[in-house]
Order: C-alpha cells, then structure tokens, then sequence
C-alpha cells in the first residue's frame, strides 16, 4: 500500500488536463469545477483542519477527497459525482491506496452534494470546503443569470472564524449583495447545513454574519 497525498493527485497530467477542461463540457456552466476551484477547496480544508486540529490522517483523507471530487465534472455537471467517484476508485485502487480509508474517501466524493449528521468528518468537511466556495471567483457569466447564485458575484471573500464555543463564517459583500435571495438559495442552505453539522462534530456552536 503507498501513501499518496493530494499533492501526487496534483502533480498528475491527466488529472491536471481534465481540471482544466471541465469548464468546457457545459454549453453554458454556472460556476466552474476547475483546477483554482479545487485549489480554494484544499485551501479551505488545510484551514479548517489546522483551526479545529484535525488529525493528521483525517486531514489527508480529507485533502485527498477535495483533490479527487470535482474529476467526473469533465463529462458535464449532470452526475459528475458519481462520474468523479468511478475516477477516483480506479485511481485509488491503481495507487494500492488502503482499501478501507479509500472507502472513505469515495464515500464522500460519492455524496458530496449534501452531508448529514451521521456522516463521516472528512464528508463533512469535503462538502462545507466544497460549498465554501461561493465567491465571486466561483460564478462564470451563466451564473449571473441564476437566481440564489447570481448573488456570489458580491461576495468579496469569506473569513472562518473560532472562539472556544463557536465557529463563525462571516461573508464580505458589496452593497449589490441581497442577503435574502443568498439565503434562500439551495446551494447556500447546503453550505450553512454543512458547517452547522461540523461545528457541532467538533464541539462547537455555529454562525455566520454579513459584512
């Protein structure tokens, strides 16, 4: 069994190809699944692992499912999750990666959309890391056209915060921003769930604030 981090999955060409493709295969993508998408979800994750001391083996578990999760989007946004978890399973297993921490990460890759309360961390954390990302970076022109999404195109960026009893997302806008349109959007419900659910995994309250 090898030890493979999420940089050996980064420093791939096929899959460095395929992240830098993905944008492509939707006549009119919303936001984009690339490479500096995934960048910013592993960034989130090496965050949020080193604010809350995540162990070292959860954390890489982590990093890798972050790396691996968005691969399938090069078939088009429509089922990429379960596209990007064939990939990663093949990849995986070709790695002779340890077949129950492999299951792990699959399964979050697998079900990255939505966590629940009695998902695994590293799930969790894929899927808040995932959703995170949610700025103006994130959203390609079709996105502006989207109601709930259009409203990222006014978020400057996104500061984690952590006391000893709560964890805080707070979200720089501009004056454009309608805070109520963000929040009744789907995707951010699935952001504001997901980091409900991991701050309580970890002991924490949770909230978030508009800036």
């Amino acid at each position: 069994m090898k030890n493979i981090t999420y940089k050996d999955v980064l420093k791939n060409k096929q899959i460095i190809d395929i992240y830098n493709n993905v944008d492509k295969q939707d006549k009119k993508p919303w936001a984009t699944h690339g490479l500096k998408h995934i960048k910013r979800v592993l960034k989130y994750a090496k965050t949020l692992c080193k604010m809350f001391k995540i162990d070292e083996k959860t954390a890489n578990l982590t990093f890798l499912a972050c790396a691996l999760h968005d691969i399938g989007s090069i078939g088009g946004k429509h089922k990429h999750a379960e596209r990007s978890y064939i990939f990663a399973q093949n990849y995986l297993k070709n790695a002779q990666f340890n077949t129950d921490d492999a299951s792990i990460i699959l399964e979050a890759i697998r079900n990255h959309h939505t966590s629940y309360t009695d998902s695994s961390l590293v799930h969790v954390l894929l899927v808040l890391c995932d959703k995170l990302d949610c700025t103006k970076k994130r959203i390609l022109k079709e996105g502006n056209n989207i109601v709930g999404m259009r409203q990222s195109a006014y978020i400057k960026n996104i500061r984690l915060q952590k006391t000893a009893n709560l964890f805080k997302i707070c979200f720089k806008t501009t004056k454009k921003f309608n805070k109520i349109e963000f929040l009744e959007y789907v995707y951010t419900q699935k952001l504001l769930e997901s980091a409900s659910i991991f701050a309580s995994i970890k002991g924490h309250g949770f909230s978030y604030s508009f800036l």
